[in-house]
Order: C-alpha cells, then sequence, then structure tokens
C-alpha cells in the first residue's frame, strides 16, 4: 500500500469547481467565532459540494488571513453570503422551502447515527462555540440533531461537528442512490430484449415527518441500432478522479452537439452510484456494459477514453477527450489540445478529423 502523491489525487480546479451541480445543502453558522473553526467548514464544505455557506452574526468573513490558514483557497470556491443575524438566513431558507435542522443537543432532538436526513433542499445550522445554537433559532428549526458521545466531554468542537453531519449527509445519499439502482436491476429481467425500456417505479420515503418523491427513471437496454450518422462513446466511472474532472467539461460539449451525433456512456460497473445530474436525461445516455461487450468491440482499455463512430461502424476517432492527461498521475491545469472538440467540428464540416487516434490515459477497465 503506497501513499499517494498530491499531484496524483487529480482533483477538480476552482473554476471546474463551479460548473459541478452542488448538493442542494446550505450550512448556516451561527455566531462561529474562530476564524480557523470557519476556514475548516469551509474546507470540509468544498469536499461534499455544499451549495452554500450563510454567515451569520459576528462570524468572520473571507478574506481573512486566519479563514484561508484551514480554508487553504476553499473559501475561493464555495459561494457564500452574509446575514446580520441568523433568524434572517432562516426567513430566507423557509421562504426557499428547505428543511431546517439545527446541529444541537435539545429536547427530542434526533440521533445523527439513525436519523434519515433530507437527501436535498436541507439547511444545517451551527452554533457558536460556547453558547451553541440559539433559543431562537432552534424554536424556527424544524428539527434537531445530535452526535451521540461516549466521554466526559458534552460537546465536538464545531469545526468537527460539521464535518460528521456533511459526511453523514452525504453517505446517506449514496445509499439512497445505490437503492435507487438497486431497484432498477430488480425491475429488469436477465434476458433483455435490445430496445425495451424498463422503468423504476416511483417510490416515497418518508424523511423526519417530510415527503420527498424519488423520481421515475427509465433504464434502456443496449442496442446496436442508432438512427444518426454518427455515435460518440464515452467510457466513464465516478470512482476515476480524472472521469470526474471532465463530468462539467463533457455536459457542455453534449449540449451543443448537432442532431447528426448520439452521445452515451458505457457504465462498466452497473453496481457503482452516478450521482451527478445531467439534465434527467442521463439514463436515456447510458448503456450498461458490465459484460464488457462493448468495450471489447470497440477495444476501449481506460476510462475516460473516446471513439467516435459512424452508422456504418466506421472509427472517426478513438482516444483521449483532450491532452489534460499527460500520463497516469500527471496532469495539466488546462487543455492545449481539443481532441474530441477538433473531431466533432470535423463531422460538422465534413471531413475527416486531422488527428484520428490518440494513447487514452486514465484509469484500468478490469476485464
Amino acid at each position: 500500500m503506497r501513499k499517494l502523491k498530491t499531484s496524483e489525487l487529480q482533483r477538480i480546479s476552482p473554476e471546474e469547481y463551479q460548473q459541478q451541480r452542488h448538493r442542494k445543502v446550505i450550512v448556516v453558522l451561527d455566531s462561529v467565532r474562530s476564524m480557523n473553526n470557519v476556514g475548516s467548514i469551509f474546507r470540509s464544505s468544498d469536499a461534499f459540494l455544499i451549495d452554500k455557506i450563510y454567515l451569520c452574526g459576528i462570524t468572520g468573513k473571507p478574506p481573512h488571513r486566519e479563514i484561508s490558514k484551514t480554508a487553504i483557497g476553499a473559501e475561493k470556491s464555495v459561494p457564500w453570503e452574509y446575514f446580520p443575524t441568523a433568524m434572517e438566513a432562516i426567513h430566507q431558507l423557509k421562504n426557499d422551502g428547505y428543511t431546517l435542522i439545527a446541529v444541537e443537543q435539545a429536547e427530542n432532538s434526533l440521533d445523527l447515527s439513525t436519523a434519515q436526513l433530507p437527501r436535498e433542499n436541507v439547511a444545517f445550522i451551527f452554533g457558536n462555540e460556547v453558547d451553541g445554537v440559539a433559543q431562537e433559532v432552534i424554536n424556527a428549526c424544524d428539527h434537531c440533531l445530535e452526535i451521540p458521545q461516549l466521554g466526559t466531554k458534552h460537546s465536538f468542537n464545531v469545526a468537527v461537528t460539521c464535518g460528521m453531519v456533511l459526511w453523514e449527509h452525504f453517505r446517506q445519499s449514496k445509499l439512497l442512490l445505490l437503492m435507487f439502482v438497486f431497484l432498477s436491476a430488480c425491475t429488469s429481467p436477465n434476458n433483455q430484449v435490445p430496445g425495451t425500456k424498463y422503468h423504476v417505479p416511483s417510490t416515497r420515503y418518508q424523511v423526519s415527518g417530510t415527503k420527498y418523491q424519488v423520481p421515475s427513471t427509465k433504464y434502456h437496454a443496449p442496442s446496436t441500432m442508432y438512427h444518426v450518422p454518427y455515435t460518440i462513446f464515452i467510457t466513464y466511472s465516478t470512482d476515476c478522479p480524472l472521469c470526474n474532472r471532465y463530468t462539467a467539461s463533457i455536459r457542455e460539449l453534449v449540449k451543443q452537439l448537432p442532431d447528426s451525433i448520439d452521445f452515451k456512456f458505457l457504465k462498466v460497473n452497473q453496481d457503482e452510484v452516478w450521482d451527478f445530474d445531467w439534465d434527467g436525461n442521463l439514463a436515456e445516455q447510458t448503456i450498461n456494459d458490465s459484460n464488457g461487450t462493448w468495450c471489447k468491440k470497440l477495444d476501449l482499455k481506460v476510462y475516460p477514453e473516446v471513439v467516435v463512430l459512424s452508422q456504418s461502424g466506421q472509427k472517426i476517432y478513438q482516444g483521449k477527450i483532450d491532452d489534460r492527461a499527460v500520463e497516469t498521475g500527471v496532469s495539466r491545469a488546462r487543455a492545449k489540445a481539443e481532441y474530441l472538440k477538433d473531431a466533432i467540428n470535423a463531422i460538422k464540416k465534413g471531413v475527416k478529423p486531422s488527428i484520428n487516434q490518440t494513447q487514452a490515459v486514465g484509469c484500468y477497465i478490469e476485464s
């Protein structure tokens, strides 16, 4: 087991972070005194793609040297808004339809280890290091959430508390999506007929008195027939850091595709949970390739790897999306060559791409 170098983690840039679909979760800081705690909460919020932080009362605001010391740049990536009082933030969140959860020890508080948390449109309120969340704020909240403790102390550091709550919420969201994929597998027979649509039934989940709807999603069995002249296939895995880095740019590229070009994800691991939004069309643009049929047919060995295929089966281009990935663990901040875009532009002009093949770099697909 070898510790990874920072360069091998292939984290997204601040610009790419802004293009990601943020989770509809708000963190509210009610007069948090320590700038170091504020910076640490920015860092945790960045890690879990939190939508925004509301800074209230005496809570410090960026830019500030002490915040930057623990945020290490996250204060620039995570959006924030300031309110003179926490109650003003609470009123706005209520008007926006958020479920309000104060993280505080209180009568009838929910236990973090057993509570079922709303997946989206939820705001977690964290209080002052000494006084906690104000009673006035608690009165206005829908629930209180408490972290069980076994030692002699009565509380955790507010930044530690925030990290634990955000992680548990993220974990539950992942499990919900895993359940969703499981339901789809249960409703799809093994002998799928190409072109047949399978429906996951709509399911209601009860979350601390609040009902929210998991939408029905259509899953399509792989089909070898396409009515469009060209199809882009791309292998993708959310377990691959390089794939995640390309999510935003692929989304924008697909929006600009002409009607003559179709787009398909190849999902090798059918049990893998994909939790990013694709304007509601992700299922229709995904081919489950758990048996590796498509990867073998198209000679795809890593993800992300792209192949552009004509309806007659001719390969127009195969390889990298662009040249950001130089080799495994080494990448550029910005691309110098846009291979896939160049191939698409060549198709639009009715000519062959100047470069029709490159060596893809990424995570190897297990055979």
